[in-house]
């Protein structure tokens, strides 16, 4: 399976086929690649997906000690997601929202610090 998605990969690497593209479908006969970073290969390329880690790690960027026991739920909740997709794809709306719901109380924890 995963052969065979690299080698769709590898034919068009920098922006992927585009997202729900059939193309996978067609190549590996069943609808996706079972594993949320290589859909985001095959889907957005290597563009696409290197802008989602710059979004994943500037969310996480500047955090202290504080900052990281208060959205310690949040911050699991999305390393579990991120761990899961390794066998499955769930970095999808859910995973988004997290990430924007983490990035949107650590900066108001850190706001009100000061």
């Amino acid at each position: 399976m995963y052969e065979v998605a690299m080698i769709a990969f590898g034919k068009k690497p920098i922006w992927g086929y585009g997202i729900n593209s059939t193309y996978v479908e067609e190549v590996l006969s069943w609808g996706n690649a079972q594993n949320g970073l290589l859909k985001m290969l095959l889907d957005y390329g290597i563009m696409g997906t290197a802008s989602f880690l710059l979004v994943c790690g500037r969310a996480f960027y500047g955090s202290n000690k504080e900052s990281l026991k208060k959205t310690f739920s949040l911050m699991a909740f999305l390393y579990g997601m991120a761990v899961c997709a390794m066998v499955e794809i769930n970095l999808s709306g859910l995973f988004f929202f997290g990430l924007a719901l983490y990035k949107s109380v650590k900066n108001n924890i850190v706001s009100t610090e000061y």
